[in-house]
């Protein structure tokens, strides 16, 4: 993947019960294992914070335990590092994902920065690969051959 343009992922996080934000995450994990799978180099923010996130807890990076939650600023910060790295954004639609704050604002920057972004359409990829597959390889590959160039 050496020299391509790395694509964003967005997806929904935060939720009230711990079991939305786990399913969320293995969701987005799923989605953007299929596509770095076929080559597309993928960045999710919610695939990498949130194991970071967890493991902090534990292993005394204080700062980065307690802000889960109560302080989402730094991770916005954090993430428009990286938003500034890529050169599209997909989003993810998982349930609550109209809702999502940080969605709006992964949103808002592609938008406001002219750079291109496509809405992934989901089927739980979990129970229903094959939709999901037929949608990516479809029209998806037309775009990877862009971003390498070809």
């Amino acid at each position: 993947m050496k020299g391509k343009k790395v694509i964003y992922l967005a997806s929904p996080y935060n939720h009230p019960e711990e079991r939305v934000e786990k399913r969320r995450f293995k969701h987005v994990c799923l989605a953007a294992a299929h596509l770095i799978n076929d080559g597309f180099p993928i960045y999710s923010p919610i695939a990498m914070s949130h194991p970071i996130h967890t493991y902090a807890k534990g292993h005394r990076c204080k700062r980065i335990a307690n802000l889960h939650k109560k302080s989402p600023k730094f991770w916005y910060d954090f993430d428009e590092g990286m938003m500034s790295r890529c050169s599209q954004l997909i989003i993810l639609p998982l349930d609550g994902w109209r809702k999502s704050k940080g969605i709006a604002i992964e949103y808002t920057y592609f938008v406001e920065n002219e750079l291109p972004w496509t809405l992934l359409p989901w089927v739980d990829v979990i129970s229903d690969r094959s939709i999901f597959l037929q949608w990516y390889r479809g029209d998806l590959l037309k775009e990877k051959a862009e971003l390498r160039g070809v």
